[in-house]
């Protein structure tokens, strides 16, 4: 998830008001702390969801995944 954005769903969802290169740029370019952020998120989802105990896996691979999961 981490190198994989869709950038021009972005763009549509933007009504063309940014366009693709622009808003990577700002993205990459951003004083954004994207380590905080995830950690604030998945603590929200654990919360909403009332999780208490569990194993999370953070997989940053670039390799596409098999469609057929044993």
């Amino acid at each position: 998830m981490m190198n994989s954005i869709n950038w021009a769903s972005f763009e549509r969802a933007g009504f063309g008001g940014y366009k693709k290169a622009a808003l990577s740029w700002m993205f990459r370019h951003g004083k954004i702390f994207w380590d905080h952020l995830l950690i604030a998120s998945v603590k929200l989802i654990l919360r909403r969801y009332d999780i208490k105990e569990g194993i999370a896996v953070l997989d940053e691979l670039d390799r596409a995944r098999c469609k057929k999961n044993k």
